[in-house]
């Protein structure tokens, strides 16, 4: 082959993973060389809107006790979970449904943690604080609900706002606590529109990927994929609306 030749080749292998990850749902070519590409796709790059908006609220509420600062930076890692998740997904063809509980366990420990935290401060100041996020935290369910993951987060995420206005109306002439309720806000929204955009009618596995616990043990490391909880703390189920298969 001449040095031409060569040039053409590799002009045209270029274009072709250009255009593969600007379609942001195309799956790369097999091959260990190929895996870092599945992160390029549009499937993981843009949940990072969801993490900077958690991040956001980490900001706010470092001026605020600490519980409130610690439960926001649980709601933090629960996003990054839910980030590793998607990496899992673009790699993996659907689980059989015996499998599920082992793929997503870190992203459930997470949201899980929230609700013991809540629970461990029923006597906090910030209680209603705590709420919020317990209460709005199960969207991130969204994960095993199809084929209308929006249905089931709205309701998980409506079931909020009793306690953020009960935030605004305690702490209304602190400016810090209304902040702080814009910016959970802001995150369950920014997963909303994530979801929208990206899983509309449940999370887009890789029909052509490689086997899910196999895909997560190596996302998550470790070498092979986290054990499923004997009796996991789930979120609560959703509403038959948006599991039904019409």
């Amino acid at each position: 082959m001449s040095d031409m030749e060569k040039l053409v080749a590799r002009l045209e292998s270029v274009a072709t993973r250009l255009e593969k990850c600007a379609s942001g749902r195309g799956a790369p070519a097999g091959g260990a060389d190929d895996d870092d590409d599945y992160d390029t796709l549009e499937s993981v790059t843009e949940f990072s809107k969801v993490i900077a908006k958690a991040e956001a609220l980490v900001s706010v509420a470092n001026s605020l006790p600490e519980d409130v600062q610690q439960i926001s930076k649980m709601l933090k890692l629960v996003c990054e979970k839910n980030k590793e998740f998607m990496r899992v997904s673009v790699r993996a063809k659907m689980p059989p449904q015996a499998d599920l509980p082992t793929v997503i366990k870190p992203l459930n420990d997470a949201i899980s943690a929230i609700g013991d935290f809540r629970d461990k401060n029923r006597g906090s100041k910030q209680f209603n604080h705590l709420s919020a996020v317990s209460e709005a935290v199960p969207a991130f369910g969204w994960v095993c609900v199809a084929p209308r993951p929006l249905d089931y987060m709205g309701e998980m995420i409506g079931a909020a706002d009793f306690y953020l206005n009960r935030v605004l109306k305690d702490f209304k002439e602190v400016a810090a606590h209304k902040q702080w309720c814009a910016a959970v806000r802001a995150v369950f929204t920014a997963l909303k529109e994530y979801v929208s955009e990206n899983h509309k009618k449940g999370v887009n596995w890789n029909p052509n990927g490689s086997d899910a616990k196999a895909a997560a043990a190596k996302v998550y490391g470790g070498g092979s994929a986290p054990a499923a909880p004997a009796a996991p703390k789930a979120p609560p189920p959703p509403p038959p609306c948006a599991v039904s298969a019409a």
